[in-house]
């Protein structure tokens, strides 16, 4: 979205107005350009109190343990976390390093059907986002525990075993989190 978009649709205000480039504003008008700038900051500023983006953003960080440059990076933020809950409990691979696609273990996702385009009746919206969790908590779902002769069967040949996961600890771990902070 547009911060001029934004700012007008949640406190109905405005950027200063200017078209050009930005290094022409700066060399022929430095005063207007501050001005500009200094707006800019005030609607940013003004999301940020009524949202708490950088309380929530700072909360992630302090969770997972990442840098803050990392902070919009759901997989770094997510391999910080997993490496530090690991840490001296578990000997980690490296992330094998590919060129160009080649090496690349294929493996099979989800069925997705093609959308249906159109205007529609009787439409149902499943929110899944919990599902995920707890279907990998049920099924021990972790790449540790994946093993032929494992005691829990998903269904399509692939067996986990009942020594828990590393990704079972980790989402219990979230999961106690989340429902602290939903407590607060």
């Amino acid at each position: 979205f547009r911060l001029d978009s934004v700012a007008k649709k949640e406190f109905n205000a405005s950027k200063i107005e200017y078209k050009g480039w930005m290094a022409e504003f700066w060399k022929n008008d430095f005063q207007s350009f501050l001005k500009y700038n200094i707006r800019d900051i005030e609607i940013c500023l003004a999301i940020n109190n009524k949202y708490s983006i950088i309380d929530s953003l700072l909360d992630i960080r302090r969770i997972s343990g990442c840098e803050l440059s990392d902070i919009l990076m759901n997989s770094r933020i997510f391999d910080t976390y997993i490496l530090r809950h690991c840490k001296n409990k578990f000997v980690l691979p490296d992330k094998p390093k590919r060129k160009n696609g080649e090496n690349e273990e294929k493996i099979e996702g989800g069925f997705v059907l093609e959308p249906v385009t159109g205007i529609l009746k009787n439409i149902v919206i499943l929110d899944l986002k919990n599902l995920y969790p707890a279907i990998m908590l049920s099924f021990n779902m972790s790449p540790e525990t994946i093993d032929s002769n494992g005691e829990i069967s998903v269904g399509n040949g692939v067996r986990f075993s009942k020594t828990t996961g590393i990704l079972k600890n980790i989402l219990i771990d979230l999961i106690n989190k989340r429902d602290e902070l939903r407590a607060l």
